[in-house]
């Protein structure tokens, strides 16, 4: 079976199972949300803070910079060492 096959295969299933009406999740260019919206916290300074787990992360790889839209700049390169 190729994987796009396998793929909508295992949707079938799945939607047997849970006898869901909803078709997103067998579309594979619509991906549902996981995590409500509201859990989390946009920092002006380019953060993300997650209400439930206390964790707080960067918007922007190393390097880069939040301009209040997007991330701006070039992404800084490191080697595992």
């Amino acid at each position: 079976m190729k994987p796009n096959q396998s793929f909508f295969a295992i949707c079938l299933v799945a939607a047997l199972l849970t006898s869901t009406t909803d078709a997103a999740p067998c579309d594979p260019n619509v991906r549902p949300e996981t995590t409500p919206t509201q859990r989390f916290v946009l920092g002006t300074d380019g953060t993300v803070h997650d209400k439930i787990t206390g964790l707080t992360w960067m918007r922007c790889a190393l390097g880069q910079q939040w301009d209040g839209k997007t991330c701006a700049g070039t992404a800084a390169r490191y080697a595992w060492q």
